[in-house]
């Protein structure tokens, strides 16, 4: 795995790249933001693919998944209202992921 280090003013963060990155997501992101919840924010299509895999890794967080519409068309408040709502519903803390 690479680790990319961005640095823009007033904001850095770290980019994890790699084969495998997502089946290891469990142990990348407790080490960065400790908690014990983790919301996954996707769309239907990701989640078919990839989505198991994530949950599957964060074994030690109860994951919360709100599924939004694919696509670029997507993009709207709507599915921010959506998004909103699924986390309102789940009520996530401080230490939440």
């Amino acid at each position: 795995m690479h680790t990319i280090h961005v640095n823009l003013p007033g904001y850095e963060h770290t980019i994890t790249v790699g084969q495998g990155a997502l089946g290891q997501v469990g142990g990348l992101i407790p080490a960065l933001v400790p908690g014990t919840k983790a919301i996954l924010v996707t769309g239907p299509g990701l989640d078919a693919l990839y989505g198991d895999q994530v949950r599957d890794s964060l074994t030690d967080l109860t994951v919360h998944t709100v599924l939004v519409p694919d696509g670029e068309a997507q993009k709207t408040v709507a599915t921010l209202t959506r998004i909103c709502d699924g986390l309102h519903r789940w009520q996530p803390g401080k230490r939440t992921c």
